[in-house]
Order: structure tokens, then sequence, then C-alpha cells
């Protein structure tokens, strides 16, 4: 009788925890395939990690267009046009060029996270409520610095509005703030524009 509960239970456990895998599948699945559907997409955000018993706060810029996209954040600009990445930073008026590995590109991208998923995570369904998904993120990989990510997604808008990111030494927060989408941007938008920034020292390393 110990043995048939004890198989039952671990039978249960085991289809449970099926069950909550493929609900987060489901609804990454969804999200992911919405925000493909979006001809672009332009966001807001927070982010906000600590250092040193500090919180520190700052606030970003995305513009996303197809695999392209242009990152402000904190007097740093990054430019990706698909191929190559320009990172921009304001204060040493320095531009380096690189072509990045998905690592570089998942750093200063933060849709990556999701638009990824499925190659980099294994999804679970944390907690579902009237108004919002919080969906677990664990890393297939045990070598990089992420041990896992949070992400809470809006149930009516289908759309990501915080993702919680634990690192191995530190956390970090991203609230996604204002969210548009739909607008056409030149290409010419994801590249960076030397005349724009005639002191740039540029740093080739490609």
């Amino acid at each position: 009788m110990h043995l048939f509960r004890l198989l039952f239970s671990t039978t249960l456990f085991f289809l449970t925890s099926v069950a909550v895998a493929q609900d987060a599948t489901v609804i990454m699945d969804g999200l992911v395939s919405k925000m493909k559907k979006y001809k672009s997409i332009k966001t807001t955000y927070t982010v906000s990690y600590e250092e040193n018993g500090t919180v520190h706060s700052e606030n970003g810029a995305i513009v996303l267009q197809g695999n392209k996209y242009v990152n402000k954040l904190n007097g740093t600009m990054t430019w990706f046009n698909g191929k190559t990445m320009w990172a921009y930073v304001v204060d040493n008026e320095e531009v380096t060029i690189t072509n990045p590995t998905d690592e570089e590109i998942a750093s200063s991208n933060p849709y990556n996270m999701i638009s990824s998923y499925k190659k980099e995570y294994f999804p679970s369904l944390l907690s579902s409520t009237t108004s919002h998904y919080i969906i677990k993120l664990t890393p297939k990989s045990k070598s990089g610095e992420i041990n896992h990510i949070q992400l809470k997604i809006n149930k009516s808008s289908y759309q990501p509005v915080q993702m919680l990111i634990e690192l191995t030494k530190s956390r970090m927060s991203i609230d996604l703030k204002s969210f548009e989408t739909n607008h056409s941007y030149k290409s010419s938008s994801f590249t960076f524009n030397k005349s724009k920034y005639p002191n740039a020292e540029i740093v080739d390393l490609r």
C-alpha cells in the first residue's frame, strides 16, 4: 500500500510538472508569435540593479524592427543592423564596432531573452492571476551568469511588463514602461551615423 501511494504521488507530481511546463510553453509561444507580427516595437524601460549594497536605476529606450534594433541606456547608444553592432559611449566619445555573438546581442537587447527562449531556456509557469502570468525561464546551460529569469506578462495585452534576472552574484530588474508598435523606421536608423558624432573615436574590432 505504501509503495502504491509512493508511485501514485510520484506519477502525479510528474504529470503536474509536465502540464505546467506545457502551459508555460504555450504562453511563451503566444508571446513570441505576437511580437513577430509587429512591424516594429518601441519601448521605454527602467533597469534597476544592486552594486556594492546600493540600488541603482537607469532609464532606457529601445526600438526593434525585425532583427535590427537601436538601444539607448544611460549614456550608451547601441545600434545593430542584423550583422554589425556599434556601441557608442557618450562620456569618452568612443564607438566600438563588432560582429557580435549571441551573448553580446542578448546583453544589449532585453527582448532577445524572450525571442530566443526555446533555444536558451526551460520555461515553467509560476503563477497565473487575473491580470498576469509569471513565467520562470531557467537556462539550459549552467555555464552562464544567469541563474533564472522571472517574466511577468500582461494577460489582456499579451505584452511583457517586467523581467527579474537572477545572476550568479547579483540581481537585476527591467520594468517595461511605454509600448508602441507598427511604426516604420529606415534601415539607417539601425546603423551608426558618423556625421552626427564627428568627434567619435572609432575602434573597429571586426
